[in-house]
């Protein structure tokens, strides 16, 4: 399928390395296409061994983010993208956040 993702915006608290907003990737030259590419919302808290995010691996390494939370964007039970939030330490969720998001 002709699929491809763009970065729509992109923040950082210290204004530090290249924006990567108006990039588009399709899904051989984005990694973690399968991590985000899906209905269901992704928390890795950054609690996970150094080196050993498994899976995962990819999309910490092409964010260079800690913790990182994917949430699928719908409307009327479509997909239309993914909301993506990042930092740079641990994010472990607080019991409110399990019981509204997990």
């Amino acid at each position: 399928p002709d699929a491809s993702i763009e970065i729509q915006a992109d923040w950082n608290r210290d204004d530090v390395g290249n924006s990567m907003a108006g990039n588009r990737y399709t899904p051989d030259q984005f990694k973690p296409w399968n991590n985000i590419a899906t209905m269901d919302m992704l928390w890795l808290s950054g609690n996970e061994s150094e080196g050993d995010t498994g899976e995962y691996a990819d999309l910490h390494e092409f964010f260079g983010l800690t913790s990182i939370v994917a949430m699928p964007l719908l409307v009327a039970t479509n997909p239309v993208g993914t909301l993506l939030l990042g930092a740079q330490e641990p994010w472990p969720p607080t019991e409110k956040e399990k019981r509204v998001y997990l």
